[in-house]
């Protein structure tokens, strides 16, 4: 697909974000959007973040940015000056979407609030990105990537059960949060298609890392059991399931399944090992289509020694 035929090709996004929203107008402007990057005079920060081309930490060869800003425009304009802020307005009144990560009330104190920018253009969405909201207890904290897992509850379920927790290994929290910014976003898009009218789309970081839980939230009161830290295996789909494995020269995250899910994996992963002339003969012969969750519940306790037999070979 290319921008010029996606379903936003007619809509300009105005996108004031750093890293933390980079993603969402990604998103958007893989859908077809015409994103323009509003950066500071010294860049978006996000241009700052590695790997880099050569290796050699560069602004413009950061390979990060390039995967973000791909089919993206940028300009720059100084918020810390006047002229900048009534170019940004200005851009705002023609555009059809604006995106910010500024701590909550940065805009507002600058007139660029949703109450300002509504009145000036009563069609566009503002979605804005913080740590916690806009509203609550905690609004005003600051929100890295490590405190905001640890507020999700997300680093509860990670690590071993006898030390301490331990975040994700990569920064998880801000790309949950731009993903959910862009669902956001469009269902914000879809209300202005039927009503004509725009909205203030709020997105708390936290609650992105919580509903990126999904059903681990909802598990002590459906069915009594609180998830716990162990090591290098979950509790997914009924059963104890090893996730990482140890390889000569590291580790990898595996989830042995089968099914429309998993089948695919587990063939490529059987074909590979038949090659290196480890495949045991029931990895060889096994189904793994039908070798679904449903299958491994039918089967009980023998469901759980089916699990253990894959994951040791």
């Amino acid at each position: 697909m290319t921008q010029a035929s996606g379903p936003l090709a007619a809509y300009r996004v105005l996108d004031l974000t750093d890293a933390r929203g980079i993603l969402c107008g990604k998103i958007l402007a893989d859908l077809g959007a015409d994103v323009v990057r509003v950066e500071p005079p010294a860049g978006n920060p996000a241009r700052r973040e590695g790997p880099f081309a050569g290796e050699a930490p560069d602004a413009e060869r950061s390979l990060h940015w390039w995967a973000y800003a791909e089919n993206c425009r940028s300009l720059v304009a100084d918020l810390g000056t006047l002229e900048g802020v009534a170019r940004v307005r200005d851009l705002a009144r023609r555009a059809d979407f604006l995106l910010e990560s500024f701590s909550p009330g940065y805009l507002d104190g600058l007139g660029l609030g949703w109450e300002a920018l509504h009145r000036d253009h009563p069609r566009l969405i503002l979605t804005s990105i913080s740590p916690f909201g806009h509203t609550g207890p905690y609004r005003d904290w600051k929100g890295p990537d490590l405190i905001v897992q640890a507020m999700s509850g997300m680093m509860f379920h990670l690590g071993d059960g006898d030390r301490p927790p331990v975040r994700i290994g990569v920064p998880q929290a801000y790309l949950q949060a731009a993903g959910q910014a862009a669902v956001g976003t469009l269902v914000a898009h879809h209300w202005r298609e039927q009503t004509g009218e725009g909205q203030w789309v709020e997105v708390s970081a936290q609650v992105a890392m919580m509903w990126a839980m999904m059903s681990e939230t909802g598990l002590p009161s459906l069915h009594g059991y609180v998830p716990f830290r162990d090591g290098v295996h979950a509790r997914y789909a009924g059963f104890r399931r090893r996730i990482i494995f140890a390889c000569a020269d590291g580790y990898v995250a595996l989830i042995a399944s089968g099914g429309a899910i998993g089948a695919g994996a587990m063939e490529a992963l059987t074909a590979w090992m038949d090659e290196e002339g480890t495949a045991p003969a029931f990895m060889r012969e096994r189904d793994w289509r039908a070798w679904d969750s449903a299958h491994l519940l039918a089967s009980g306790e023998r469901g759980q020694a089916e699990l253990d037999e894959v994951e040791a070979a």
